[in-house]
């Protein structure tokens, strides 16, 4: 992807591979407790996109598995004034559409020149074998760049 694309970084499990390690750094994810897994994304809108969409990196959850999403955290920099939305996209096997999940953002600071907004929410959200999921970020004006990361933190659990 080129500079002026999309950026996600950071991860949860290694999907396939052996059973994670508690406490254990396994590339740009963490276990932190048996069983659980954090991943990042992260969305740059750079000048003149008003609207993108990034996936997790890790692909789809995998087979047999659905991904239970108990807490999203959140963290926009963007030109002072500018006001965005942001989404967490999930979804379920059979279903025709994508689960919005938005996310309720915050004022903190002007840092830098740039508006910091922040969000942390205990969430119960679930995404199927063979799905992704997704951040979508929208903002009010196109102009300057925009970064938006995206936290989310739960449990593969088996399917039933």
């Amino acid at each position: 992807l080129s500079a002026a694309s999309l950026v996600i970084s950071g991860l949860a499990l290694s999907l396939l591979g052996p059973t994670p390690v508690v406490g254990q750094a396994y590339g740009p994810y963490v276990v932190d407790v048996a069983g659980s897994l954090q991943a990042v994304a992260t969305v740059t809108l750079n000048s003149q996109q008003a609207d993108r969409t990034g996936l997790f990196p890790f692909g789809t959850v995998p087979s047999g598995k659905r991904l239970v999403i108990q807490h999203v955290s959140a963290e926009a920099r963007m030109p002072t004034g500018q006001r965005l939305r942001v989404t967490l996209n999930t979804r379920l096997s059979g279903e025709p559409s994508a689960r919005n999940h938005f996310l309720m953002m915050a004022f903190q600071a002007v840092l830098g020149g740039l508006d910091v907004l922040t969000a942390s929410q205990p969430i119960i959200a679930y995404a199927d074998s063979n799905e992704q999921i997704g951040v979508n970020v929208q903002r009010t004006a196109s102009t300057g760049t925009a970064t938006v990361k995206v936290t989310i933190t739960g449990q593969l659990a088996d399917r039933p």
